[in-house]
């Protein structure tokens, strides 16, 4: 069984592999935008005019800006930025049982 830290640190491992892939998958896909022999090279269809695909999307435009709009996006943001940590949060409460040995201060028993 691994422990927590392995754990953590094939994560955290993941998760850049992840981001990289990522990042080098968009940097090709602009590559072949901007280069149509590089785009010819992968997809020998793409001088057709029914071709489409991610760099096509590049190439025209197509994924400049999300299909949510920007009303709905803040409004989330804002929801879950305010009552996520509302939901979560522990309020302390005082303890308020008497133990057995408090009480008045012994001198005043001898009046």
């Amino acid at each position: 069984m691994q422990r927590p830290q392995e754990i953590s640190g094939v994560r955290r491992i993941a998760q850049a592999a992840t981001a990289g892939l990522l990042v080098l998958v968009l940097l090709l896909t602009v590559m072949m935008a901007a280069s149509p022999s590089l785009h010819e090279y992968f997809h020998p269809d793409a001088d057709q005019s029914n071709h489409s695909c991610a760099v096509t999307l590049f190439t025209h435009g197509g994924v400049m800006m999300a299909d949510v709009p920007t009303v709905l996006a803040v409004f989330v943001a804002l929801l879950v930025g305010c009552l996520l940590p509302l939901i979560s949060a522990e309020f302390a409460s005082g303890d308020l049982r008497l133990g057995f040995s408090r009480g008045p201060p012994s001198f005043l028993g001898y009046l």
